[in-house]
């Protein structure tokens, strides 16, 4: 075998060339790292804002479901407005509306009872069951629930007062009812039984120079209806 005489030198590595690579490879893998993590966190928080995006979604979903089963069944549930029917004096210048359940009857002033006939000096709103028969007349057995009457033209506190008794306790106001200026009055009476009730009537002036006593015998829903709907009409 032939061996050559003056073989390649082959050179020692260099130490710092070696470190450098080292580094270099080290912080390549840093940076190869850091963009692996950078890009799982990234997806991670993304699929997690997706899944709370469809959460959040879901529910509005849900609530807006409810709403409308609540609504429709409040839509259900409501009331129905009672049909009325429409009294209109026309001598005296008003009207108002009642329940159907209800009639209407004219009336001189007292307990009689009368056909309607639209110029009334008086109309109750009573039950049917409240009309009797007494002495050839139609009369009121138990409380009415609304009244009005005609009682002159002097329209003053003064002339309110005198509609009472001495013994009833008044509470006098001055305020507007259907249009018109009116006097309100809150009556404290004694009953047979010596029982304090309270009773509210006004006073109201119409255009005609009509006043018309207006009497409520008790705050039920019913009798507030006719109340509001009172109104002047000339």
């Amino acid at each position: 075998m032939y061996l050559d005489p003056n073989p390649p030198t082959i050179p020692n590595p260099n130490p710092a060339a070696i470190k450098s690579n080292f580094l270099l490879l080290t912080l390549l893998a840093i940076i190869i790292t850091g963009i692996v993590s950078g890009v799982g966190v990234y997806t991670y928080e993304q699929n997690q804002q997706s899944a709370a995006t469809q959460d959040l979604q879901s529910q509005v979903n849900t609530l807006r479901s409810q709403l409308a089963v609540k609504s429709a069944a409040s839509a259900t549930t409501t009331t129905p407005t009672p049909a009325l029917n429409t009294y209109t004096n026309t001598a005296y210048g008003y009207s108002f509306h009642y329940p159907t359940g209800y009639v209407a009857e004219g009336t001189v002033g007292d307990a009689h009872l009368l056909p309607l006939t639209g110029t009334d000096r008086g109309v109750y709103i009573i039950t049917p069951t409240q009309i009797v028969q007494q002495g050839g007349f139609n009369d009121i057995s138990g409380n009415f629930l609304f009244s009005t009457l005609y009682i002159g033209s002097n329209f003053s506190e003064a002339a309110v007062r005198e509609r009472f008794s001495p013994g009833d306790t008044l509470v006098v106001s001055t305020t507007t009812l259907g249009g018109a200026s009116a006097y309100k009055v809150i009556i404290t009476s004694s009953t047979d039984k010596n029982q304090q009730i309270d009773i509210t009537t006004y006073f109201v002036k119409t255009a005609s120079g009509a006043v018309i006593q207006i009497t409520l015998q008790n705050q039920s829903p019913d009798a507030i209806t006719i109340l509001h709907s009172f109104q002047v009409t000339k």
